[in-house]
C-alpha cells in the first residue's frame, strides 16, 4: 500500500507557437461578382496545426489599400483549404459579419483544431463608377499573434473609361438680348470614381461668333440637379481648348455661358461647341446654336454739317466738314462710300482739292496708309467725286473735311453737300455746308477819264 511518485517528465513541443505563416492573394476579383466566390480572396496559413480551436482576427483597414471597405458587402465568405465553407452558425447563409469597425472592418473567424489555414472572400458592391486601380488587402493574426499583412487583390472594373457620348444644346436658336444663356448637356458613358477632366473646344471654326468675346467669357459646369461643380475662364484657353475638372461620380453635366448683349450689329452668329474627356481621343460636336442679332442692319443714321468752311482755309480742318453716324457699331471693319455730286449743290467739286481729311468722332485722324499725309483720294469720278473711307469695327461714325481751292472770284452763295452709304446700304444726303468767301463783293474801284482823239 505504499506509493511512490516520480519526478515530472517535461515534453517540449517541436512545433512553434501558433502564428500566421502567410497571407497571400488567392484570387483577384470581379467588381460585378455574382457571388462571393467571384470576389477577391486571400489564403491564410498558420505555421503549424493547432491542437485546439483558435480564432483568426481578420481586419480590412482602408489605410492599407486604395479603396474603401464601404464599397464591399459587410460580410466575408470563408472556406477551408479544400474549398468547403466554414459557416457562421448565427446566420443562415453562413457568412461572417463585422464584429468591430475599430480602424476598419474586423471579423472573427474560427480556426479548427488540426487545420492549417482558411480562405477569405469579399464581395464588391457593383457601382456605376469607373475605378480601374481599385485594390483591397487584409491584415490578420491568430489568437493574439503578431499581425501579418496580405498582398493586395485587384478588382477588375466592369465599367470602361469615361468618354463623352453626346453633347446636346438646350436650345438651338436665340435672339440676342439680356440674360440669354447658352447651355449644353454633356452625357458620359459612365461616371468615374476619380476626377474627370473635360476638354471644351471653343475655336468655333468656320462660324461667325466668338465664344470668348461674344459671351461673358466664363463656362459654368453644373451637375444634373443644377448645382455648380466648377467654373472655367475662356481666357485660359490653350489653342482654343479649355479644361474643366469634374469631381467623382458624374455621368451627366450641363455647361452654360451667358451671351453678351452688346450694341454691335453682328448679323447672324453661330456657336458650335466640341467636347471630349481628356486622353479619351473621342470628341463629340454639338448642333449649332444660331443667334439672331437684336441690332438693325448697319445703315447711315445721319449725315449732318459739322462745320461750315473758309474758302481760304489754311488746311483741311478749316474747310467744310460733315459728321456721319451709323445706327449701331459694326462687329467688323466696313466701308463708307462718300460721293460729292455737283447736281446736289450750287458749286462744283472741281473747286475743291481732290482729297478728303477724315477723323474719328474724337478728332483723331483716320489715315489712308497709301499716302504720307493720310488723305483719302478720289476712287471714281462716276457722277461726281467718290471716296472710300474705312469704318473700324466698334466705331459709330466719322468726320469728313474738304478743302476749297482759294480763287479770286466772289461767290457768296457757294455750298457743298455729300451723299453717303455704308457697305451698300441706302444713300443718305447730308445738309449743305456753306463757304465763307474771302473775296469782296464787286464794286467800282475807280473811274478815270479817257481822251479820245
Amino acid at each position: 500500500g505504499v506509493w511512490q511518485t516520480a519526478d515530472d517528465i517535461v515534453i517540449t513541443d517541436d512545433e512553434s507557437t501558433l502564428n500566421i505563416a502567410s497571407a497571400s492573394v488567392y484570387q483577384n476579383g470581379q467588381e460585378n461578382a455574382a457571388d462571393y466566390t467571384e470576389g477577391p480572396a486571400w489564403e491564410i496559413l498558420v505555421n503549424n496545426p493547432a491542437d485546439e480551436d483558435g480564432t483568426f482576427n481578420v481586419a480590412f483597414n482602408d489605410q492599407d489599400y486604395n479603396s474603401s471597405f464601404d464599397k464591399f458587402e459587410p460580410f466575408i465568405y470563408v472556406t477551408d483549404l479544400d474549398g468547403n465553407q466554414i459557416k457562421n452558425t448565427d446566420r443562415a447563409d453562413g457568412l461572417f459579419t463585422v464584429t468591430s469597425w475599430a480602424s476598419g472592418a474586423n471579423f472573427h473567424v474560427p480556426l479548427k483544431a488540426g487545420e492549417t489555414g482558411i480562405r477569405v472572400y469579399a464581395k464588391p458592391k457593383d457601382d456605376d463608377l469607373y475605378d480601374p486601380g481599385e485594390q483591397l488587402s487584409l491584415r490578420v493574426n491568430v489568437d493574439g499573434s503578431a499581425y501579418a499583412f496580405s498582398q493586395k487583390a485587384t478588382l477588375q472594373d466592369d465599367e470602361s473609361s469615361p468618354q463623352i457620348t453626346s453633347i446636346v444644346p438646350e436650345e438651338t436658336t436665340f435672339t440676342e438680348g439680356d440674360d440669354v444663356e447658352l447651355s449644353w448637356t454633356l452625357a458620359l458613358n459612365n461616371a468615374s470614381a476619380s476626377h474627370t477632366t473635360l476638354r471644351l473646344d471653343i475655336n468655333n471654326l468656320g462660324n461667325e461668333g466668338d465664344f470668348a468675346s461674344d459671351t461673358n467669357g466664363v463656362f459654368v459646369v453644373l451637375d444634373s440637379e443644377g448645382n455648380t461643380l466648377t467654373t472655367v475662364n475662356m481666357s485660359d484657353a490653350v489653342n482654343g481648348i479649355v479644361e474643366a475638372v469634374l469631381p467623382p461620380g458624374h455621368a451627366s453635366v450641363q455647361v452654360t455661358t451667358t451671351l453678351d448683349n452688346d450694341a454691335t450689329y453682328e448679323a447672324t452668329e453661330t456657336f458650335t461647341l466640341k467636347a471630349a474627356v481628356k486622353d479619351s481621343g473621342v470628341w463629340q460636336t454639338a448642333d449649332d446654336i444660331v443667334i439672331t442679332d437684336d441690332e438693325s442692319t448697319l445703315t447711315i443714321a445721319s449725315a449732318s454739317v459739322y462745320q461750315n468752311g473758309q474758302e481760304n482755309a489754311a488746311d483741311y480742318t478749316e474747310g467744310p466738314a460733315w459728321e456721319i453716324h451709323v445706327n449701331n457699331p459694326a462687329d467688323e471693319d466696313g466701308t463708307f462710300n462718300i460721293a460729292f455730286n455737283d447736281q446736289d449743290y450750287n458749286s462744283s467739286f472741281g473747286k475743291f482739292e481732290p482729297f478728303l481729311y477724315v477723323t474719328d468722332l474724337d478728332g483723331n485722324q483716320i489715315k489712308n496708309t497709301d499716302r504720307p499725309d493720310g488723305l483719302f483720294t478720289v476712287t471714281s469720278w462716276a457722277s461726281g467725286a467718290n471716296f472710300h473711307v474705312p469704318l473700324k469695327a466698334g466705331e459709330t461714325g466719322i468726320r469728313v473735311y474738304a478743302k476749297p481751292k482759294d480763287d479770286d472770284l466772289y461767290d457768296p452763295g457757294e455750298q457743298l453737300s455729300l451723299r453717303v452709304n455704308v457697305d451698300g446700304s441706302a444713300y443718305v444726303f447730308s445738309q449743305k455746308a456753306t463757304l465763307q468767301d474771302d473775296a469782296d463783293a464787286p464794286s467800282i474801284a475807280s473811274v478815270s477819264n479817257v481822251t479820245v482823239t
